[in-house]
């Protein structure tokens, strides 16, 4: 069923918006919405959320102190495999803690390549791959920029992205920028700069965006948009728009309508 939705809305959709992109940095939109809001906690790690019959506790560690916050209604926005560290004190419904514990998350790892110069264009080459190796497939990550340098994108998910989570950054780089050159012959003497992430490793995410494995439509679907009592569901898990911020984005503002329309 995930897989229908997807092909649905990837490939058989006509009505497509452009895609945009945020000068100076996706992290722009946030941080403008952090300057908007009177009262943002940064660096205050969520350790325990408590549900009640007339509303939800929320106590995080920042630095070396504990805060209790007691609020009317909450929304857990963040991924549900960072939401398995925090204790629920038993209190969130069974069908919602399965739903945290059990969705299945995806594993992918992306390598940065910058180079000095387009070689691409000059190979006519579109900057794409498509491969059976562990490096799974990459583009060309700059395209709508007019500039000499450009960056290709290596990236791998699945169980090749698993094991590549598993590697240093270094060794990671490596076999990206070998699986190029196996293809293109001397592309890497005009490497500039790299970066990689495996966003498994990484604390607050452990994985990248929610990858449906079988059974999980017909288990979870539908808890994804229930309330656990006063505790709201929100992110790109819980969207039809999955995988995506502008998915993450509606499903905010979903909740927050909710809340509105609660009693």
């Amino acid at each position: 069923l995930d897989l229908c939705r997807n092909a649905k809305m990837y490939y058989f959709e006509t009505d497509h918006s452009p895609s945009m992109r945020v000068l100076g940095g996706n992290d722009q939109i946030p941080r403008a919405l952090a300057d908007a809001l009177p009262d943002v906690r940064f660096n205050a790690i969520v350790e325990s959320v408590r549900l009640t019959s007339d509303g939800v506790a929320v106590t995080y560690r920042q630095e070396d102190s504990h805060v209790t916050i007691d609020s009317d209604f909450a929304i857990l926005a963040i991924p549900l495999t960072t939401a398995r560290s925090m204790d629920f004190n038993s209190s969130l419904p069974s069908v919602h803690q399965k739903l945290v514990d059990e969705i299945s998350y995806g594993a992918v790892t992306k390598v940065l390549i910058e180079y000095r110069k387009r070689f691409w264009d000059e190979r006519g080459w579109s900057g794409r791959l498509t491969t059976d190796a562990p490096i799974v497939m990459t583009w060309h990550a700059t395209s709508h920029f007019e500039h000499e340098r450009g960056i290709i994108t290596a990236y791998t998910g699945g169980g090749p992205g698993v094991k590549l989570s598993a590697l240093s950054d270094e060794e990671r780089i490596e076999m990206a920028v070998t699986e190029i050159e196996k293809h293109f012959p001397g592309s890497s003497k005009s490497i500039e700069n790299v970066a990689t992430i495996a966003w498994l490793n990484e604390p607050f995410t452990r994985g990248s965006y929610m990858a449906l494995a079988p059974g999980d439509v017909l288990k979870h679907w539908k808890t994804l948009f229930q309330p656990a009592g006063r505790l709201f569901f929100a992110g790109e898990h819980a969207t039809p728009v999955q995988g995506f911020m502008e998915g993450a984005v509606e499903s905010g503002q979903r909740a927050a309508r909710e809340i509105l329309g609660a009693p």
